[in-house]
């Protein structure tokens, strides 16, 4: 005979086993219906809805997700993932041939693997939130429909060596195409990429940093910066559409075909080195170009901008020494090469030297050269003095004699101002621009008015 407190305490033991949480071991779920519903049962092999520690697989068919759920890895190599609900994958996922579609999003947690062929991703958000994700068949592309979107918040490596003709990347599908936004790492392996992966009519949105290390890295749906790197380091980046760097850094050495425009910084090489567009290069007012000198190797010692076209300028030239270098007077360093060129900078840093000397900034039809010159042979030489552009405005000395060629109206006649009466004799820039060149308002600038220019220069203006 069983007593009270025996009773109670077998009870109670009983009640301890049926209150503790079920132990289940973790399943691999494969899809198994045509269509339906993820929740239902018996649409997966073995039955019952996958739960947070199982792997799942979808090969065929179409699986609808409503509800938010979680999983322990993902291979989808067929069939459809559609639906309005999230799906996160926690552990491996593997993306090789099929669709996901609907408006719900996939959140890629650890990384993600995207070889196979195509693959499509219609109306869906695709959210890599960590780990590493690679692409790594020449083969692999994904097709976006009707506003996809792809979020990188982790680090996706890109390799392909199928050559220049292939199909890798992500392609716009119809219907909208769809936007890339990468706040994380975007980065094009070295090893076995002599291919191109491609952002074929899709829009590219970079806050993070984009790394092109070897083969190309195409674009031809827009390409815009607003904070982050874009960074060339011996690869090639190729854009239809021009590049838009409104913050952030473009820095690295290689070729970029394509055209910019920048409020952002501009910084050739990887320390020193060249950077080469085969387009226009546009820097607006906020911008800056900064070159490094660290000796007097051309790309290789210091910094350069290679503009295949026009380069219309504004904004900042930094100017930095590296290396512990230090100029000699009458070097020559031509930091910047172009087809034709528009404006000037409205301000150059960093061209004072130590002792005597300094940088002067000379603009050419095709080029920009900094020349160390000395600033002790005319004391009122300053640094500030051998960047200020020429401004508008004539000057008459006391007698009422105009000085010819000085255009910045200091009663002296300096070597920039003479550079820029050589542009307004090609007709490269305005009259109206210096009226002091143009002595006889004829609007046009004669050899004899450039003797003149030569002569104040050398004997001072009229007093």
């Amino acid at each position: 005979m069983v007593d009270n407190r025996t009773a109670v305490a077998v009870v109670g033991a009983l009640v301890g086993i049926i209150a503790q949480p079920r132990c289940t071991a973790a399943e691999e779920k494969l899809w198994t219906a045509a269509a339906g519903a993820w929740t239902e049962a018996d649409n997966w092999s073995p039955p019952g809805q996958p739960q947070a520690d199982d792997e799942v697989t979808i090969t065929t068919g179409a699986a609808a997700l409503a509800v938010d759920t979680a999983i322990a890895g993902l291979t989808l190599s067929g069939g459809t993932l559609s639906g309005s609900g999230t799906l996160t994958v926690n552990g491996p996922m593997h993306w090789t041939a099929g669709t996901m579609s609907g408006s719900g999003t996939t959140v890629a947690v650890t990384g993600m693997e995207l070889g196979g062929t195509n693959k499509t991703l219609d109306a869906r958000a695709l959210v890599l939130s960590g780990g590493t994700a690679a692409m790594n068949a020449s083969g692999s592309f994904i097709s976006m429909r009707n506003g996809a979107t792809i979020t990188n918040q982790a680090v996706l490596e890109l390799s392909n060596d199928g050559g220049l003709t292939n199909n890798q990347g992500f392609f716009h599908g119809g219907s909208g195409g769809g936007a890339f936004i990468n706040h994380g790492t975007l980065r094009k392996l070295t090893a076995g990429n002599s291919g191109i992966t491609r952002f074929a009519g899709i829009s590219f949105d970079n806050i993070g940093t984009v790394e092109v290390l070897a083969g190309s890295l195409g674009f031809s749906g827009g390409y815009t910066q607003t904070a982050g790197v874009t960074r060339l380091n011996s690869g090639t980046l190729v854009s239809d559409t021009t590049l838009v760097i409104n913050g952030g850094t473009l820095e690295g050495f290689g070729e970029l075909q394509a055209s910019v425009t920048s409020v952002g910084e501009v910084g050739p090489g990887l320390s020193a080195g060249a950077l080469q567009i085969t387009g226009t290069h546009t820097q607006h007012n906020g911008g800056t170009l900064i070159v490094e000198i660290g000796g007097p190797e051309a790309g290789a010692q210091y910094d350069q901008l290679i503009v295949g076209g026009a380069a219309s300028l504004d904004g900042t030239l930094e100017v930095r020494l590296i290396d512990g270098f230090t100029p000699s007077l009458g070097q020559r360093f031509e930091v910047m090469t172009f087809g034709e060129r528009s404006g000037m900078f409205s301000m150059i840093s960093g061209l004072d030297l130590s002792g005597a000397l300094a940088l002067e900034a000379t603009y050419g039809a095709t080029n920009l050269l900094l020349e160390v010159v000395s600033v002790s042979v005319d004391p009122t030489r300053t640094a500030t003095a051998l960047v200020t552009p020429p401004t508008a405005t004539p000057t008459a000395t006391p007698n009422g004699v105009p000085c010819t060629g000085d255009c910045d109206g200091d009663t002296v006649v300096r070597i920039n101002e003479l550079v820029f009466a050589v542009n307004l004799a090609l007709g490269d820039e305005s009259t109206a621009s210096c009226p002091a060149i143009d002595a006889d308002g004829d609007d046009a600038v004669a050899v004899n008015e450039l003797v003149a220019a030569v002569i104040r220069s050398l004997q001072g203006c009229p007093g």
